[in-house]
């Protein structure tokens, strides 16, 4: 959702400076590696901030109720992208009593 190509190579790059400071921590790699971290953190919450702007302004008076919770818990990290797996145990599922 959120998350796109400009974040991806932030991060990407965020973790080559972290690991070539962990190979040899000069002073120059640890100021690099701090102006890269910085640089990704400013993407990703830009990133985060058009998401949420986006939509925002597609919310009006005939948005359902379910649609914008489930954007209010993609948001905040508690989605899920389907059912809970059950678990087996001599070809008998178990399931758990909330869920049957």
């Amino acid at each position: 959702m959120w998350f796109n190509d400009d974040c991806k190579t932030a991060v990407k790059d965020r973790k080559k400076a972290l690991h070539k400071v962990k190979a040899s921590p000069t002073t120059e790699n640890i100021e690099k590696y701090k102006i890269i971290r910085a640089k990704a953190r400013r993407t990703i919450k830009c990133a985060k901030r058009r998401s949420l702007q986006s939509f925002v302004s597609k919310i009006n008076s005939r948005t359902s109720i379910r649609k914008v919770w489930a954007m209010v818990r993609k948001l905040a990290g508690k989605y899920h992208f389907g059912d809970i797996p059950h678990l087996g145990v001599n070809n008998n599922k178990i399931r758990h009593p909330r869920y049957i």
